[in-house]
């Protein structure tokens, strides 16, 4: 197993079929559009304020498969602060500790760039996601709002 950064333009394809393989997840926070349009998103949607050339993405791979991913922003919601845009296991690679190692990965990254901070949004109806950020130490800002498909996202931040 190992996690490195994602390049558009040699992981696209595998970052397309990890869509397809966490699926569910997908179906749970209501978002419909293709896998690869998710894909696109998972290397050009950013924040508010902030630049898609500062995105990081992370690919956690085992035999050449890639397994996860997470996308890291800066700049949100406040400069110096860090924002966790996506974390997302294949669904037959989740309560194995990839997750965590992924986190990880972020948190490293994050500080590294001085953030102090790393935010996150979870979907109210993943309870999994809950109680796996919560695990990470994560806490609820209290600042909650709805995604495009209804359904209710709350704001989590840790310390770092």
């Amino acid at each position: 197993m190992h996690i490195r950064r994602l390049d558009k333009d040699a992981d696209f394809e595998s970052v397309v079929d990890l869509n397809r393989r966490g699926a569910d997840y997908w179906e749970l926070v209501g978002d419909l559009s293709s896998n690869r349009d998710k894909a696109e998103a998972v290397f050009n949607e950013v924040p508010p304020n902030c630049c898609v050339a500062n995105a990081h993405q992370w690919g956690l791979f085992l035999n050449d498969q890639l397994l996860g991913i997470s996308v890291l922003h800066f700049g949100f919601p406040e400069d110096g602060d860090a924002y966790l845009g996506l974390l997302l296991l294949d669904s037959k690679s989740r309560d194995q500790g990839y997750g965590r190692q992924l986190l990880k990965c972020a948190e490293t990254d994050a500080r590294a760039r001085l953030a102090e901070k790393l935010y996150l949004a979870v979907a109210g109806v993943n309870t999994k996601g809950w109680a796996f950020w919560q695990s990470e130490g994560f806490h609820d800002t209290g600042v909650s709002g709805n995604n495009d498909a209804g359904v209710e996202l709350h704001r989590l931040v840790k310390q770092l």
